[in-house]
């Protein structure tokens, strides 16, 4: 799944590679993984997302699509809720913090 985040993933999919039944796979995934795969993927999704937002300055749109969440609402929306900002706020903010770390202010105090 890692390897392919904007594909549109099934479970059946993954239970037919895996050789096993939907549930079998979803309970075996869920024991060794402590996740359901839907909840896994959305999580790849979002960490994929926060890297692109670090490193790229593609539109936040063509970033989510990347990340297979075709819907930007969908996509701001479970950011915020995992990441705690809108993913233009969290671009911003660790821009800001690099800028910060490689260039600091300087301090013009005389004293």
């Amino acid at each position: 799944m890692r390897k392919n985040l904007a594909r549109d993933w099934k479970i059946e999919e993954l239970a037919i590679e895996a050789n096993m039944s939907e549930s079998h796979f979803q309970k075996l995934f869920k024991s060794e993984m402590k996740i359901s795969p839907c909840a896994f993927l959305q999580e790849e999704r979002l960490k994929k997302a926060a890297e692109l937002l670090e490193g790229e300055w593609e539109h936040i749109n063509i970033i989510a699509r990347k990340v297979g969440i075709p819907d930007l609402s969908h996509f701001s929306r479970n950011f915020k809720k995992k990441l705690g900002k809108t993913p233009a706020a969290y671009r911003k903010n660790f821009h800001d913090k690099m800028q910060e770390k490689y260039y600091p202010p300087k301090n013009d105090s005389f004293g």
